[in-house]
């Protein structure tokens, strides 16, 4: 059908079964579930309408294998208080968004594609319960998957995002999401993007081949990052800076062209049992007035030194095995100020390098 107004419209406490139908240039949504409507809608084919499915506040609804194309708004949106399944459908070419969740909605989001969307590909704001797995979201012109507002909570596990122009995450205004199991990649912004006091867990995902920091934290920010592996970037591979905080727990973080994990403008970071290994420039680099912590972690092969701390920054440094830097194990300058305490710091060229306007505390490290 091509008609003006919505292609098929299910009212209030309405259900049934839509099924197989080609609908085109609508004036509204294609398919519009009211109120208490709860339909199954499985297998048509949507193309350039308004908007895709739109399931309305305390609507309900199974959403299966449906091919959504070229719409102006969303291709999919849930609004609050609705609760809808929506699996194994195809979502291209929109000019908004892939899926939209707004409210309290209870949604699972389960083996959907996603690609080329204009806006964030999926877009979660609200306090609702989401479940978002199995997806793939390819080639969003800005994010993967945007989540904000306090209450947000959602759950985004074992999605492969690739090639998005901005973030494949997107975490801010205190939004705490579960986000898990992930693979990352090919990204031509960062792979975790968390601002504006954004939160969050995110564990066990791999992020690689980012265009800029693997991991992006700042303005508030504080998310626990702990088992992720973050790979090959061309910067960084996790960048901490105005004032974004954050607990960095047994990360693998390696090969990245710049230096694994680079503090600066009052970050603060818990960088604790992760990895460094093969970062082009330094393990850790902490600068501009940038502060961490550094516990038990090993840094090794860094193409310049293991950790560097200067420009009046301040790192905590305990416990950590630096080697086989190209330069020093630890570096500290202009004006900087640590505690470097309990390091094995041999097989490097230099174990130390301490300024003449620096004062570090030292205390049963190995040298030599």
């Amino acid at each position: 059908v091509s008609v003006p107004g919505a292609g098929v419209l299910v009212h209030s406490q309405a259900k049934g079964v839509i099924r197989g139908n080609t609908i085109v240039s609508t004036d509204k949504a294609a398919i519009e579930v009211r109120k208490q409507g709860n339909p199954q809608v499985l297998n048509n084919k949507i193309s350039n309408c308004a908007s895709g499915i739109l399931v309305h506040s305390e609507g309900m609804g199974m959403l299966e294998g449906n091919e959504v194309h070229g719409c102006v708004d969303s291709q999919i949106e849930i609004q609050g208080s609705s609760t809808a399944k929506i699996t194994d459908n195809k979502l291209e070419d929109g000019s908004a968004h892939g899926i939209c969740i707004k409210g309290d909605a209870i949604v699972e989001a389960l083996s959907n594609t996603i690609t080329k969307s204009s806006k964030a590909a999926v877009s979660l704001v609200g306090t609702g319960k989401v479940v978002f797995k199995g997806n793939k979201i390819w080639l969003s012109r800005e994010q993967g998957v945007q989540t904000r507002g306090e209450g947000n909570c959602p759950r985004i596990e074992a999605n492969e995002i690739t090639e998005c122009t901005m973030a494949a995450i997107d975490v801010s205004e205190f939004s705490d999401p579960i986000v898990a199991d992930n693979v990352i990649e090919k990204g031509f912004g960062s792979g975790l993007f968390l601002h504006d006091n954004g939160k969050g867990t995110f564990t066990g995902n791999k992020i690689r081949s980012c265009s800029k920091a693997g991991v992006i934290c700042k303005t508030g920010a504080d998310p626990l990052l702990e088992g992720n592996t973050i790979s090959s970037g061309k910067v960084s591979g996790c960048y901490i800076y105005d004032g974004g905080k954050g607990r960095i727990m047994d990360n693998i973080i390696m090969g990245n062209a710049f230096h694994g994990i680079a503090v600066r403008d009052a970050g603060l970071p818990l960088i604790q049992d992760t990895k460094l290994r093969k970062n082009g420039q330094n393990g850790i680099f902490v600068y501009a007035q940038g502060k961490a912590i550094i516990k038990n972690c090993e840094v090794r092969g860094s193409g310049n030194a293991g950790i560097v701390v200067c420009e009046q920054s301040d790192a905590e440094i305990t416990g950590c095995k630096i080697q086989n830097s190209t330069f020093e194990g630890i570096w500290v300058s202009e004006g900087a100020t640590a505690k470097i305490l309990e390091c094995d710091l041999r097989s490097n060229k230099a174990p130390l390098k301490i300024d003449a306007d620096c004062n570090p505390t030292m205390k049963g490290n190995k040298l030599v």
